[in-house]
This record gives structure tokens, C-alpha cells and sequence, in this order.
């Protein structure tokens, strides 16, 4: 009997081990003055953030391999930078540096996750 059960948690080792990763870790992050608006968008639903801030915001979510998503935020103060990270590693970045000096500025950024 010890040995048909250890077989199995044997055989149930190797299974486990052998799966694909089906999800990745997904971290947006927001970092700018005066932030007034802030929206991620994962398996279409639209999520707003408490705003306004001055300085980084960030969440982590767990997405699907193929899933898009995407990140919308904007500011009145300045520069505003966007950024994805995939398991830890940035994938998608996007600055608004407001070239233009209207004091207003927006950065989208869409990413879907790949294997």
C-alpha cells in the first residue's frame, strides 16, 4: 500500500511539473504630479483609481497568457510616465513629458501578455 501511494505523489510530481504556465504576474504602474486620472482595463472591466496623487501608484493582477490590457492615466502636472511589468520584467513604457507646455498630459499604454 506504501508503495502504490508513493507512486502516485511520484507521478503526480511529474505532472505538475511538466503543466504551462497559463497565467501571468502583471504589475501597471503611474508616476507623475498631480495626477488626476488613472484606469486599467483587464478582462473588460474598466477599474478607476483614487485620484489625485502626486507620486507613484502602482497594482499587481494575475492575467491570463493572450488577455490584453491596458492602462489610461493623465495629469496636470508635468511629466506623467506609464509602465507594464510582466513576472517583474517592464514590457511596455510610455512618458508624457508635456512637450508642449499645456500642462496637460496623458499616457496609454496596451500590452497582451504572451508565453
Amino acid at each position: 500500500m506504501k508503495n502504490v501511494i508513493l507512486i502516485a505523489a511520484l507521478l503526480l510530481l511529474v505532472v505538475a511539473c511538466g503543466k504551462e504556465e497559463t497565467t501571468q504576474e502583471v504589475k501597471f504602474s503611474v508616476t507623475g504630479t498631480s495626477v488626476t486620472e488613472v484606469k486599467f482595463n483587464y478582462k473588460n472591466s474598466i477599474q478607476d483609481v483614487k485620484t489625485p496623487f502626486n507620486g507613484t501608484w502602482d497594482t499587481t493582477i494575475v492575467a491570463n497568457i493572450g488577455e490584453t490590457i491596458s492602462l489610461d492615466s493623465k495629469a496636470t502636472g508635468g511629466a506623467l510616465t506609464g509602465k507594464v511589468f510582466v513576472n517583474d520584467v517592464l514590457v511596455a513604457e510610455k512618458t508624457d513629458a508635456d512637450s508642449d507646455g499645456d500642462g496637460k498630459t496623458q499616457v496609454k499604454v496596451d500590452w497582451t501578455t504572451v508565453q
